[in-house]
């Protein structure tokens, strides 16, 4: 969501691999490199065109909402939400599901630990 440059990177969702640094000399139509502290948004379903606005829309006010959600425990001295998979607890940089469905409408948070899960 940091990069755009109207360029999509398919990022597998091994640790490695979403700690990359991909730059524009790696990946041609990239106008500023992507690093592993920006914002991304995953899709599992193609996305089309007329979609794009909302579907960034609504992962970024999810993206605040777990940012929010975080800070307020921290600064109240509680633990953090457990990831929706092996129930430890999370912090960012994790993944947050902005279209909520099944288990995660409970518990929106995941954790790298995942991977497979969400790839």
């Amino acid at each position: 969501m940091d990069c755009h440059d109207n360029s999509t990177l398919d990022l597998c969702s091994e640790p490695e691999c979403l700690d990359s640094v991909i730059t524009p000399k790696r990946r041609s139509g990239l106008e500023v490199p992507h690093t592993p502290d920006h914002d991304m948004l995953k899709v599992r379903y193609v996305l089309f065109g007329r979609d794009v606005a909302r579907v960034e829309r609504s992962a970024k006010e999810a993206l605040e909402a777990a940012r929010t959600t975080i800070s307020d425990l921290k600064v109240k001295d509680q633990p953090s939400p457990g990831c929706a998979y092996c129930r430890n607890a999370v912090s960012l940089p994790c993944w947050y599901c902005a279209e909520c469905t099944g288990e995660f409408a409970q518990n929106p948070f995941v954790s790298p630990c995942s991977s497979e899960f969400i790839a």
